[in-house]
């Protein structure tokens, strides 16, 4: 039979209180996943801003080209 006295007791609580749970485990990745995904859209949202840019400018030279030839 295994007797602990108190100390021993309050030390084992503390130190286990110290190791995260795996839910906030869980959540500390989901978190770092959020922030990994965030940021990837954010680039990519920025690739489609710039695209879409050039297309608009290439569209405005194809305009004048087709007015010019009326």
């Amino acid at each position: 039979m295994l007797i602990m006295t108190s100390h021993q007791t309050e030390t084992l609580r503390n130190q286990q209180s110290q190791v995260p749970t795996p839910k906030q485990v869980k959540r500390e990745m989901n978190e770092s996943n959020k922030d990994a995904l965030i940021a990837s859209l954010k680039r990519k949202n920025k690739k489609l801003e710039d695209e879409n840019k050039q297309l608009r400018e290439q569209l405005k030279v194809a305009y004048a080209d087709v007015y010019k030839k009326l």
